[in-house]
């Protein structure tokens, strides 16, 4: 499965880690590439702010999965992404604790620590299968 990782802007160094602790740790694909990683080119430095948030909503779009991280920062995007995999019936994880009310809505699976979330993703998240159940479902 394909997963986008949200979390601050300013905590860029740290997902990058996380995404290659989820691909070296599960079977799954993390897409988001705001972070930049091994073998993804990281964000062009000249490109205008809309192209580069066109590029993340590309990003999101082409998930299975939205991670979305929480804790301190002072970058807010991680909201609105947020936002959109809710509209477009994304499954989401939130790791960490619940930042808005909008973290307890129906369907969003809730990890304390990155040990859990790996759990998660490894056991629950293992096939296409487990997107069976739509997010329409899930809130009925």
């Amino acid at each position: 499965m394909k997963i986008y990782i949200a979390a601050g802007l300013d905590r860029k160094d740290e997902m990058r880690l996380l995404a290659g602790q989820i691909e070296g740790w599960t079977k799954h694909t993390v897409v988001s590439r705001w972070h930049g990683r091994a073998g993804v080119a990281d964000w062009d430095k000249n490109a205008k702010e809309s192209d580069l948030a066109l590029w993340d909503v590309d990003d999101i779009k082409s998930a299975d999965i939205l991670l979305s991280v929480g804790g301190l920062s002072t970058k807010y995007a991680r909201f609105v992404e947020f936002g959109m995999a809710w509209a477009w019936n994304l499954r989401i994880i939130h790791l960490g604790e619940h930042e808005n009310l909008f973290h307890t809505l129906p369907g969003i699976t809730h990890v304390p620590n990155r040990g859990a979330l790996m759990d998660v993703l490894r056991e629950k998240f293992t096939t296409e299968d487990a997107l069976d159940t739509s997010l329409e479902e899930l809130v009925r």
